[in-house]
């Protein structure tokens, strides 16, 4: 028994692998609806495109196209699954019988050629027992995982150019009708879950990691891929735990309150310690020491050497919201201007244009500014603070231990060390 457990449990890792997309073979992304959605109708595809070669090992071996026992079996593993996951029995069972009504149409329409020309001799005979149905058995794990993910949106989501292409390769394929397309979809639509959220980490081995995507060098979105030390930190840790990773947008000031709204399993995005934080969540080790400096254009260098040059009624602070930034400046500049500026991508393009003076913000970030903007220095020796950059966990987090052993050993190896450097030196 412990042996099929293992077996199966190998499998759906492999089938998660394939569909979540945000995995360790793959450019780090930000979870999508769109793109679950998508991936619902690519497992479908995958799935229906084994059936030429099903059909042909039916057709080479002279067994019937159908095979009730082997659909029932299917159907229950894939139902017992689901419940699993969240997922409705009905309506999930409505999804794969109209699947396997679809692929025994197509294998029926290549037992009526193969009856007029005889199967081409150019067919490879897949073997069905130690190939394909392994195959198929991780497709139906990858389905039912792309379903969960995608279950709230399915309703909604329009088809865009994604979804369109995939469903004319389905519209393509011998046996399938207008019909087919049309049923699957509305019992896609009428996909549903019950109430509550599943452990991802237990059920689906899917690590749900937080990060902000505004912050380099430990995150940042360029070009609609994630880069910086904590996404390489954060897959890094995901592949220690055996875990996939998958990363969920969030935000400065909603950092909280999507952690402790169970949206993701951690968060890691330059977060600093902070008492107000750690009252209300765990933190890991610490893998970086930092603390606040400010940053101004380069001739204005010289205004700036300390807080108290900030300070001043004609000097214009920029700050984005609801992080650390925010929470020094507002406790610290009490004269100057202050500018909330609501996009940290592009805040410092304020200070190169001239709308604003000077930013208040972490060393690592200020060193990697100054270094993409040439008007932009550092116009302090030191620093006004002293943080420790962590992991945010939640209170009573089961991973909690295993983070913090495995991060320790990053830390005293140089691993971390390591990543910075190379989210430092990476191009725009």
């Amino acid at each position: 028994m412990k042996v099929l457990h293992l077996v199966r449990d190998v499998a759906i890792r492999i089938a998660i692998l394939l569909v979540v997309g945000n995995n360790a073979f793959a450019a780090p992304q930000f979870a999508d609806a769109a793109d679950d959605v998508a991936r619902v109708y690519e497992n479908i595809d995958a799935r229906l495109g084994l059936m030429a070669d099903v059909a042909a090992w039916k057709w080479a071996h002279q067994e019937p196209v159908v095979d009730t026992a082997r659909e029932h079996l299917v159907l229950e593993r894939n139902l017992a699954r689901a419940r699993e996951l969240g997922l409705t029995s009905d309506s999930v069972q409505r999804v794969f019988e109209i699947q396997i009504q679809m692929a025994r149409n197509m294998e029926l329409e290549y037992f009526e050629e193969w009856r007029r020309s005889e199967l081409p001799r150019e067919q490879i005979v897949r073997d069905l027992n130690t190939d394909l149905r392994p195959a198929l058995d991780n497709l139906g794990e990858a389905q039912l995982a792309a379903l969960y993910w995608a279950h709230e949106a399915l309703p909604e989501m329009a088809v865009n150019e994604a979804i369109a292409k995939t469903l004319r390769h389905i519209a393509s394929y011998r046996g399938v009708t207008a019909q087919d397309l049309a049923e699957l979809r509305a019992a896609l639509h009428d996909i549903r879950a019950t109430p509550g959220k599943i452990d991802a980490l237990a059920r689906l081995h899917v690590l749900r990691i937080g990060t902000t995507g505004d912050y380099p060098p430990f995150s940042e979105l360029h070009n609609g891929e994630l880069r910086g030390l904590d996404i390489e930190l954060a897959q890094a840790l995901a592949l220690q735990l055996e875990l996939t990773p998958r990363f969920v947008r969030t935000s400065w000031p909603t950092l909280m309150s999507d952690l402790e709204a169970g949206r993701f399993d951690l968060a890691i995005s330059g977060i600093s310690n902070t008492p107000e934080r750690a009252a209300r969540a765990e933190f890991s080790t610490a893998y970086h020491l930092d603390g606040k400096t400010a940053i101004a254009r380069c001739e204005d260098r010289a205004r700036f050497g300390n807080l108290d040059d900030i300070d001043k009624s004609q000097v214009r602070v920029i700050v984005n919201p609801g992080g650390t930034n925010e929470q020094f400046v507002h406790e610290h500049i009490k004269h100057a201007q202050v500018i909330v500026f609501p996009d940290n991508r592009t805040v410092f393009d304020e200070i190169v244009a001239g709308r604003a003076d000077v930013m208040i913000t972490d060393g690592v970030e200020v060193a990697l500014q100054s270094h993409r903007h040439k008007e932009l220095c550092r116009t302090m020796t030191g620093n006004l603070t002293n943080t420790a950059k962590a992991i945010l966990l939640p209170r009573g987090s089961p991973l909690a231990k295993q983070v913090d052993q495995w991060l320790q050993s990053e830390v005293a190896r140089g691993g971390v060390q390591e990543m910075l450097q190379r989210a430092l030196t990476v191009g725009d």
